[in-house]
């Protein structure tokens, strides 16, 4: 594995990202009489320095700790959603470069309903990363290595204009709703370039996206391109560029001119997080909707719409608060 930076290696070793079993050592040795010594232990250090050779084109081996010998006595490459038989399905896309995980997420996730994109979050595919690596939910989900290797396929497809990019594009079923992306951000202006290009071919979609390059954008418009009639944008807050500034504006003043933005979407400390069950649980809603307006007013902002969770279902019909244009407030989600 490579070395890692100083900097990235205390982002990355968080305690959270020590991977245990589910069985105790004792309750194992009692179960089967096997002795385990190496069990999967990763953690993002690892994972980031394993994904910065891949995208270099080359195949990065396999750690020896994922591999190891289960209480039932099959071996982890041979075993389902382990890192070391995800790492099989990887190592065939390097080697014959057809995709082996999904490109488009026909069913999002449990709060999204809509197809969607990712690629890698991190320093490797969100350029415009600033405070948000301190919650970055998406990082949170390299503790499963199906997202974490479906990310770096995708991100690896983006880097080379892949057609399978194209053709999954293509694909989706005509009137759907697209999240781009959901993990990961637009690492070049090429890569904006590739999106909007396809955005323009197919205008009975509806794209909508949350990104922190803002100087990506401000270059395409200063391109003289027009921007996909069918994508909407929301400012994340958390960007390096937030406070950067530009003439006698600042960079989220440029950006908010422009005519794809609908608005920021910011994630605010709070002290009441959102249930569990959402909106179900009203009077636990309420109060976490108080607490994210007080902190939008403590920041200097006025009003915001107060993110519910759940993106199918935050406004009527089946819409969608940042996919709407006619919202233009901030939308504010809680953090803790």
């Amino acid at each position: 594995m490579t070395t890692h930076t100083q900097d990235l290696t205390q982002l990355y070793t968080h305690k959270k990202w020590q991977h245990k079993p589910k069985y105790s050592q004792a309750m194992l040795e009692a179960m089967r009489g096997i002795k385990h010594s190496d069990w999967t232990v990763t953690n993002r250090a690892e994972l980031d320095a394993f994904a910065s050779v891949a995208i270099t084109g080359k195949l990065p081996s396999m750690p020896d700790t994922w591999c190891y010998l289960r209480y039932d006595g099959r071996h982890s490459c041979d075993v389902k959603n382990t890192w070391a038989y995800v790492y099989r399905k990887f190592e065939k896309f390097m080697n014959t470069g057809t995709p082996q995980f999904l490109i488009f997420n026909p069913k999002g996730n449990k709060k999204l309903k809509f197809y969607a994109f990712s690629t890698l979050p991190g320093s490797l595919g969100c350029p415009g990363m600033g405070a948000c690596q301190d919650w970055c939910y998406s990082l949170k989900a390299w503790r499963y290595p199906e997202p974490y290797f479906r990310q770096l396929q995708n991100l690896l497809l983006v880097k080379a204009q892949s057609e399978y990019i194209t053709e999954a594009f293509q694909a989706i079923p005509h009137g759907k709703t697209l999240r781009l992306y959901v993990d990961g951000d637009h690492d070049s202006l090429e890569t904006l370039q590739m999106w909007f290009d396809l955005l323009k071919t197919r205008p009975d979609l509806q794209v909508y996206g949350y990104s922190k390059s803002w100087d990506l954008f401000l270059k395409y418009n200063a391109s003289g391109q027009t921007f996909p009639s069918n994508y909407v944008l929301n400012l994340s807050s958390g960007s390096k560029f937030e406070s950067f500034p530009l003439s006698q504006l600042g960079m989220k003043e440029k950006m908010l001119m422009l005519e794809c933005v609908r608005n920021l979407f910011l994630a605010l400390q709070v002290d009441v997080p959102m249930p569990k069950d959402g909106r179900a649980d009203q009077p636990a809603f309420l109060a976490h909707v108080r607490a994210v307006k007080k902190a939008a007013k403590d920041e200097g902002y006025g009003n915001v719409f107060v993110c519910p969770g759940k993106c199918y279902d935050c406004m009527p019909n089946g819409e969608h608060a940042c996919g709407n244009k006619s919202i233009n407030v901030p939308v504010a989600i809680g953090i803790h």
